[in-house]
């Protein structure tokens, strides 16, 4: 999760693969496709956000990130 917080942070300014090595990725296939899974969103998509709508996602994933049970999906 911290990773990906850190990741979403720098992810609008830096290629993908640059922030995945940043924030320690093996790849840049890795980084992909954990903020797919994690956030629904493709680096694409997030590149794609308003500053505010990825600002807010940014902030969503920080307050997730430093909660003991992280990001859980609920049935």
């Amino acid at each position: 999760m911290v990773r990906t917080a850190a990741a979403l942070e720098q992810i609008r300014t830096a290629s993908v693969e640059a922030v995945a090595m940043a924030v320690g990725y093996r790849s840049k296939k890795d980084l992909y496709r954990a903020l797919r899974q994690l956030t629904g969103f493709t680096p694409r998509a997030i590149r794609a956000m308003s500053p505010e709508a990825a600002r807010d996602l940014v902030e969503i994933w920080q307050l997730k990130a430093r909660t003991a049970g992280g990001v859980r999906k609920t049935i």
